[in-house]
Formats: C-alpha cells, sequence, structure tokens
C-alpha cells in the first residue's frame, strides 16, 4: 500500500487490475509512499516522536523489491526524497530529531533505491526511461516519450546520494540527463515538454511553458546550485530565465499559446499581442476591457511601449548600424580572470539580460563568449568619448549643467559654487541628447530657451502625475516640472511635459550613476519640435534635496521654488567614481565597468 485514504480509513496501492493506468501507478509502487514521504513533514510539525515512529515502521516494513513499475521522477523526489532527508535528521547529532540508536537505515535504502532506478538511464542520450519496474528492470516495449522536468529534475536527490554514499555513479547519471535536456534547447533558448530518450528529439505537440512537464527543470537548477554552489547550474537557470521572460512571457505579465510561432522545431508559445489580435475576430470572441480602452473610432489602437527583458546588439560607438565583426581578435574583445576586456567595441554582439533585481541590465554574451555570473566587462574604447566630444562641442549641448534653486522671495545672484541652504542649493544636472540645447548662455543670448532664462523659472512637482509618463491635466506655462524615473522613456516624459506647455523637464533618478539621457532618432523625429523644451537627469541624491524643498514650498515653509541656469559650468566638481558603468539606450548595463 501507498496512501491513506481519509474517507473509508483504508489502504491504497497501485491498479494491479489496470497496469496502464499511469495515473495512480506513477506515484504509486507499494513501498509505503506517504510513509516515506511525510518523514521531513513531521519535522516541520516538530513531531519527534512521529518522526521516531515512521522511521522504525520505513526500516521494519519497507522494502523495494516489488513488482511495480512507477515513474523514476517521481519515486525519485517523494520516496528518495524523503529517505535522504530522514536520514539527515536521524544521523546528525545536536539537533532534536537526532536518533541515537540509528545506524544509517534510511541511506542504504535509499541506495538500493537508486540502483534499481539507475537502469532508467541506460539510453543513447542519457535521458532516463520515464518508468521502470523496480524488480526487473525497463520492460520489453516501454515508451520512449518522456517530459523535461522528468528527465531533468532529478539532481538533487541523486547528487546528494552520491556525496553521502560516496558512489558517484548517481550524481553522474543525474547531471547526464540535466544537460541532456539543456543541450538541445532551441536556438532562442527554450526547452520542450516532450522529448524521445533515445533520439533526443522533441516530440509532439511541441510546445514549450512553465508548467507541469516543464517547470521543476528550471526549479532544480536554481537549488541544485544553491545547495552546492555549481555555477554551471546558475548560467542554465538565469539563461532560460531571460528566455522564458523574452519569448514566452504576455506584456501583461501572464504566459499563453494564443499564437505559436515554429523555431527549429520548437513551437515556443507566445501570447498574441492583445492590441491587434486579429485572430480572436475572426471566431467570435469577446475582447478584454483593457483592449477596448485602448481603441479609438477610427479603429487605431495604441501599441503599449514595452522593454524586452533581453536585447541582442550589435555595438557601435555612434549608434549607427554597423557590421558584425563574427571572430573578433583577441586584441579587440580579450579575456581576462575576472571577466572581458573590450578595446574595440564596434561589431560586437551582445546579449544583454534584464536584473531579477530589476536594477538594469548585465551582459550575458559577447561574440561567442558566455559572460559567466561575477564576471566584469570592462570598456576601454577611447572612441566613445571622441563622439561624445563631438557632440558636446559641435553639435548640441553641454553634456552637465550646474541649476540652482531657490526660494521665490531670494533675490540674489552671482553665489559662489559652494553656497546652499535652506532657501537655496545648487545641483549639477545632465543632459538630455535631445531636446532644446543648453550649451546657448543665458547671459549671451536674450532669446535663449526659456529653461535657461536669467531670470529663472518656476519649478512645480504634479502629485497626479509623479512619473510624467501621462498627459497632463493642466498647463505649465514657463515652468518646468520635475518627475520621477520610471515607467516611460525620457523622451516620453519630455513630450508630455512639452505638451503641457512646460519648458523643461528635470528627471529624478534612482540612483546616483552619471548618464545623458538618449532616445532613438527616428522616435525623436517622430516627436515634433522639441527645441523649446529641455530635459535634465538629476541623480538620486540631488533629486531628494530638490525634492524636500519642493515639499517644504507646498507646505509653506518657504516661498515658491524657482530654478535659474548658471552659466559657468567651469568650477563643476568631476566625478571620480571608479565604477561608471555603460548605457546602451538609457539601459545601464551594471556589469560593465568604463575605463575611459
Amino acid at each position: 500500500m501507498d496512501e491513506l485514504t481519509p474517507l473509508s480509513c483504508t489502504g491504497q496501492g497501485p491498479d494491479w487490475g489496470d497496469p496502464w493506468n499511469i495515473a495512480s501507478n506513477d506515484v504509486a509502487g507499494n513501498f509505503s509512499l506517504t510513509l516515506i514521504d511525510v518523514l521531513d513533514t513531521l519535522v516541520v510539525l516538530d513531531d519527534r516522536q512521529g518522526f521516531e515512529q515512521a522511521v522504525k515502521n520505513i526500516i521494519n516494513w519497507v522494502s523495494f523489491d516489488v513488482n511495480t513499475k512507477p515513474q523514476v521522477f517521481e519515486t525519485t523526489i517523494r520516496v528518495m526524497g524523503g529517505l535522504l532527508s530522514g536520514h539527515i535528521f536521524a544521523n546528525q547529532s545536536g539537533q532534536p530529531f537526532y536518533l541515537p540508536w540509528y545506524r544509517g537505515e534510511l541511506l542504504e535504502m535509499a541506495r538500493d533505491l537508486g540502483k534499481r532506478l539507475l537502469p532508467a538511464f541506460k539510453t543513447p542520450t542519457g535521458l532516463p526511461y520515464a518508468r521502470i519496474n523496480l524488480r526487473h528492470g525497463v520492460t520489453k516495449g516501454e515508451s520512449l516519450e518522456t517530459c523535461t522536468a522528468g528527465a531533468g529534475s532529478l539532481i538533487l536527490e541523486f547528487a546528494t546520494l552520491s556525496r553521502l554514499t560516496g558512489d558517484d555513479r548517481f550524481e553522474k547519471a543525474a547531471h547526464k540527463a540535466f544537460f541532456g535536456i539543456w543541450n538541445r534547447k532551441s536556438n532562442i533558448g527554450l526547452v520542450g515538454n516532450t522529448i524521445n530518450t533515445r533520439t533526443g528529439a522533441w516530440t509532439s505537440p511541441e510546445v514549450t511553458s512553465i508548467g507541469a512537464g516543464v517547470d521543476s527543470f528550471y526549479e532544480y537548477a536554481l537549488k541544485w546550485y544553491i545547495l552546492s554552489g555549481d555555477v554551471e547550474y546558475l548560467d542554465v537557470w538565469e539563461e532560460a530565465y531571460a528566455a522564458v521572460m523574452r519569448f514566452s512571457r504576455a506584456t501583461d505579465g501572464f504566459w499563453g499559446s494564443n499564437r505559436r510561432d515554429q523555431v527549429d522545431g520548437l513551437v515556443r508559445g507566445i501570447q498574441s499581442r492583445p492590441d491587434f489580435e486579429y485572430a480572436r475576430s475572426l471566431v467570435g470572441l469577446t475582447p478584454p476591457q483593457k483592449d477596448i480602452d485602448t481603441w479609438s473610432p477610427s479603429g487605431w489602437c495604441e501599441r503599449p511601449h514595452v522593454d524586452l527583458f533581453s536585447y541582442d546588439v550589435v555595438l557601435s560607438t555612434d549608434g549607427r548600424a554597423v557590421p558584425e565583426d563574427l571572430s573578433p581578435s583577441l586584441l579587440k574583445l580579450g579575456v581576462l580572470p575576472d571577466g572581458f576586456i573590450i578595446q574595440n567595441v564596434t561589431g560586437i554582439r551582445t546579449h544583454i539580460v534584464r536584473r531579477l533585481d530589476g536594477n538594469g541590465y548585465d551582459i550575458r554574451k559577447l561574440g561567442h563568449y558566455t559572460v559567466r555570473t561575477g564576471h566584469i566587462v570592462y570598456i576601454n574604447d577611447s572612441s566613445l568619448l571622441a563622439h561624445l566630444d563631438s557632440k558636446k562641442n559641435n553639435k548640441h549641448l553641454d553634456l552637465d549643467v550646474l541649476l540652482r534653486f531657490y526660494a521665490e522671495d531670494l533675490i540674489q545672484t552671482g553665489l559662489p559654487i559652494t553656497t546652499s541652504d535652506d532657501m537655496q542649493v545648487l545641483l549639477v544636472g545632465y543632459t538630455a541628447q535631445f531636446g532644446g540645447a543648453l550649451n546657448i548662455k543665458p547671459h549671451s543670448d536674450p532669446n535663449s530657451l526659456q529653461f535657461a532664462h536669467l531670470g529663472g523659472v518656476n519649478v512645480y512637482s504634479d502629485v497626479d502625475n509623479p512619473l510624467g509618463c501621462a498627459p497632463y491635466k493642466y498647463s505649465h506655462p514657463s515652468s518646468v516640472l520635475v518627475v520621477h524615473r520610471g515607467e516611460c522613456t525620457f523622451l516620453e516624459k519630455l513630450i508630455y511635459a512639452r505638451d503641457a506647455s512646460a519648458v523643461g523637464v528635470i528627471v529624478i533618478s534612482d540612483d546616483d550613476l552619471i548618464i545623458n539621457p538618449t532616445a532613438n532618432e527616428d522616435e525623436i523625429r517622430a516627436a515634433g519640435d522639441l527645441s523649446h523644451t529641455a530635459l535634465v537627469l538629476l541623480p538620486h541624491k540631488a533629486g531628494e534635496i530638490l525634492l524636500e524643498m519642493i515639499r517644504r514650498a507646498e507646505r509653506g515653509i518657504i516661498s515658491q521654488v524657482r530654478m535659474v541656469l548658471e552659466d559657468d559650468t567651469a568650477d563643476i566638481p568631476q566625478s571620480k567614481d571608479p565604477d561608471r558603468i555603460l548605457y546602451i539606450n538609457g539601459h545601464p548595463l551594471r556589469n560593465t565597468r568604463l575605463w575611459v
């Protein structure tokens, strides 16, 4: 028997009358399944007496010399896992569940079970059969199909068994099976649901998911890294996670398969974009409310802007399209003990992936190199600075500006750079490489941008639109709006400020890294005339000082906050930050360091 049915209070085991009833027989192997599976539950419930009695019952009554054919995966995670957990607690002194009389019997039983499961791995691919007879081994005519979770979610128990017994056969088998799955992923990094154990080919219906049949493959990759420290499994988990987030997840955070695209024999389930779901109208489905909200009488519906979870870009110093360098030399892209160094960025294909903490992106691939966890990518290409100098001197604007914020009734000019008190403060801002040009000096040109007006401009923070990512309810003529970074692009924040008649927008960053916001040239052209509205980014700490000043004004402690652009930035303190990082299209690459 394996389970206790709660209503009849009778035992339940395999379906002896129907050996093809896999719903029951995959789990029930006539080896007291629940008794073993519950061992660690008794520990969680702090039931020491129940734990000891269960260990005794298992030792006295359980045998794996049974003529049943359970699933390898279910038997491993429930039975072998339960035996190993029970052994570790019963054998470890200095904790409440230590059993002085215990002599390692559970470990020997786990080893016996492991030996009975090993024949399932004797396939050309190393992928185990889904089921095995515990007495007779793999039976004639056994199905060649198994699922990704079933073949790839064995490393925790098998490797632990090897390390406790010193018999490395179990860990080697599970390791080979895990990477037998992973090495057959599609060229976009997705694994399928069902695979042929003999040929290694994905089988019908050739879909990927994060649900049953696949889910624990990802789980075991991360858990075995946590348990063992083997970074190879962490790399798998991070790459698989990035692929799922980029290719399987819909923009609303859900997973679905309204549309399926064939990719190298593996169908990637992709949720159709709800803003152009043509198929829905063909079958008469009712659209969700979020679709209705974006429709217009003319039939046009807005396409939401979505930042992908990962990007592939070919680097260049000026943002122009360049041919990919398919074989960069070591003088161009070199290998270091702690990562890589790029001496010339032009033509280097780069794969960047969003960090799980939401704090920017990491480079995960450079050309044919994989950038591992903990690696740093050093950028030592001086032509990057030459491009910025060209923009600064010949075309557009200063890269940094000095802004003085002051209470309206404080009329003072020509203050020293260090002047700062409760009524005024001097802050360094960093200009966008689009919008109004702030290199025009207010003293030298009376018709200069209003943002740079010598008499100053009012500064406001709109509580109804703190991110500046929606149209403003009211007009803000001749004013500068203060918004927080996030949710939409820098360019969109500037467009909404312009449409509200503001002369500029100050974006307060969520960190203290120095950047000059950029935007795609096509998007800038589509935005229309931005020459009379400027955007400046303030690092987080500087932004908090400004926000506190605005809050004091709102409480009536000081008068209206105004701003003036100082026309001499020569005395602005230069940053000596050794941890400067590279940005691509406004995305911070956290595992980079700029050496130029």
